[in-house]
């Protein structure tokens, strides 16, 4: 999954960016910054901490073949697992923003604090696992994080257009009467 964000990228010409995952985009979003430090300007990890084997994320599930679409998914979590250090040998400035009452808050952001205490972490109050992308803190959380990155400039629509007309992506034709251009 992280070698087809960075195919992805390549196909975008996107040479780094700021990267934002969930759940499983936040353990993907830690590895890309493990095997490819150089695309990722800075992350954040939502709903999501450090997962060093796989184990810690749902025990009670056997090795073995899954019987379930959902326990092949969860088994293939082993392969977005981090070391410790690979977790300390992290640069790339990140965040992580979880819900009060997520259960990966102990299994997964508690381990992170211990090894990383330097990470900040935003709990978002009375969210848990799958209500925390619904609430305003989560957002304003990004946004903080991410505003003085970026010095708070967002790109005018005259400048984008410009910078997609010196690109190689292809751009919509105009309309005529109303209508797409064909």
């Amino acid at each position: 999954m992280v070698d087809d964000v960075v195919r992805l990228m390549d196909h975008l010409s996107i040479t780094n960016a700021d990267i934002v995952g969930y759940s499983m985009g936040g353990m993907i979003a830690m590895k890309l910054m493990v095997l490819h430090p150089e695309r990722v300007r800075s992350a954040v990890l939502g709903g999501m901490g450090w997962m060093e084997d796989g184990r810690n994320l749902y025990p009670r599930l056997r090795e073995g073949k899954p019987q379930s679409a959902t326990e092949a998914c969860i088994l293939g979590f082993k392969g977005l697992a981090v070391s410790a250090k690979e977790v300390l040998g992290v640069k790339t400035p990140f965040i992580v923003i979880v819900g009060e009452s997520d259960p990966l808050r102990q299994t997964l952001v508690k381990p992170l604090e211990g090894i990383r205490p330097d990470v900040p972490v935003n709990v978002v109050q009375g969210a848990d696992h799958l209500t925390c992308v619904s609430h305003p803190q989560f957002k304003e959380a990004i946004k903080a994080f991410l505003q003085p990155r970026t010095n708070g400039v967002t790109q005018s629509k005259e400048k984008v257009d410009s910078q997609n007309r010196d690109s190689n992506i292809a751009q919509p034709k105009p309309e005529r009467d109303g209508k797409p251009a064909r």
